[in-house]
């Protein structure tokens, strides 16, 4: 499975693990929803932790992720 495919088979997962866990800190520590504060890069940061089983990662770096996101999920 090529690192595309891995990652949009994993995103809309992440994008809602994200959106929850800002709407439990609302509601649970009285924190405010900040749906512009770096919630791509933390939904990236959850792609990177998911993919780590991923033998394929290897070839890859977090920075990858943050710099060339635009490249990593294009289809081909």
């Amino acid at each position: 499975m090529a690192f595309s495919e891995l990652l949009w088979k994993l995103l809309p997962y992440a994008i809602i693990w994200i959106i929850w866990k800002h709407k439990n800190e609302g509601i649970f520590r009285d924190k405010e929803i900040n749906l512009r504060g770096g919630m791509a890069n933390e939904v990236k940061g959850v792609l990177w932790y998911w993919c780590g089983s991923w033998p394929g990662r290897k070839d890859y770096r977090f920075k990858d992720l943050l710099i060339r996101w635009e490249d990593l999920i294009r289809r081909e």
